[in-house]
């Protein structure tokens, strides 16, 4: 499966001082990110405004089961409010306490034991490597609860997302693990069926990452504030919304559009 990335600016959470609103917004990127199967999300720094550990934090808390977050994440001021932020429900959060031979579990390990969200913790395989912390594993045996640690990129399907940090909008573009991007902005080219056709031969099966601006500044302005332009990226720069109905479009609701958008058509 191909690299779904986006960026996003540690300034998406300005245009709130309170911190529950803060949470459910950064809650709702979250959401959207798992319903799309992003891959990584990236925040850059906004030097304006940087909210990147309160984001980061929401972003991990959301991410992580709800059987390991005791485990993860002890007492936070960040967290303080993290009831408001909406489940995820994706296959990484077990919704049973049952397990079935061949499932897939996150769990949090110590010694020959792993806490996989079932009544007891399971037995880690003789044939397993035993680690400490955060693992993924598949399910070998259920009477004795039994595990085997494995790559969570052996899990054939979506499996939550990394969260990543960069100091500036040009490093995080400057990276040569991301294979295409795309710039969303206001001033972009209107997404129709001849951009969309341009869009899918310009991905052409790889990974891609899609940039977005903050509440107050767009792209364009953020690569500015930093020294540099957005003429100096040979990439496409392309409007998702058509003649919107408001002054501004909210971070998580340009990124609603343009997932819906790429996961519709250019996936």
């Amino acid at each position: 499966m191909n690299k779904l990335t986006i960026m996003l600016p540690s300034s998406l959470t300005v245009e709130s001082s309170d911190p529950r609103i803060k949470t459910y917004k950064v809650g709702q990127i979250a959401r959207a990110a798992s319903i799309f199967r992003v891959n990584e999300i990236i925040i850059y720094r906004d030097h304006v405004y940087d909210d990147a550990g309160f984001i980061r934090d929401i972003l991990e808390y959301a991410n992580c089961p709800p059987h390991l977050k005791r485990h993860l994440f002890p007492i936070s001021e960040n967290l303080r409010f993290a009831g408001v932020i909406p489940p995820l429900q994706t296959p990484s959060h077990p919704q049973s306490k049952v397990v079935k031979v061949g499932e897939y579990r996150m769990g949090f390990a110590k010694g020959e034991k792993v806490d996989i969200g079932i009544d007891k913790p399971a037995r880690i395989s003789r044939d397993s490597r035993v680690e400490k912390g955060l693992v993924t594993v598949r399910v070998t045996s259920c009477k004795p609860p039994e595990v085997e640690i494995i790559d969570p990129q052996d899990v054939p399907f979506f499996w939550g997302y990394q969260v990543k940090s960069r100091k500036s909008l040009f490093k995080a573009l400057r990276d040569k693990r991301i294979e295409k991007v795309i710039f969303t902005s206001r001033k972009g080219k209107i997404v129709d069926v001849p951009l969309l056709n341009e869009l899918k031969s310009y991905i052409h099966g790889q990974g891609v990452a899609f940039v977005f601006g903050s509440p107050k500044k767009g792209v364009d302005e953020i690569l500015k504030d930093e020294g540099h332009s957005i003429e100096e990226f040979d990439h496409p720069v392309i409007n998702v919304i058509k003649d919107q109905g408001t002054a501004t479009v909210r971070v998580e609701e340009a990124l609603i559009a343009t997932l819906t958008i790429y996961n519709n058509f250019l996936r």
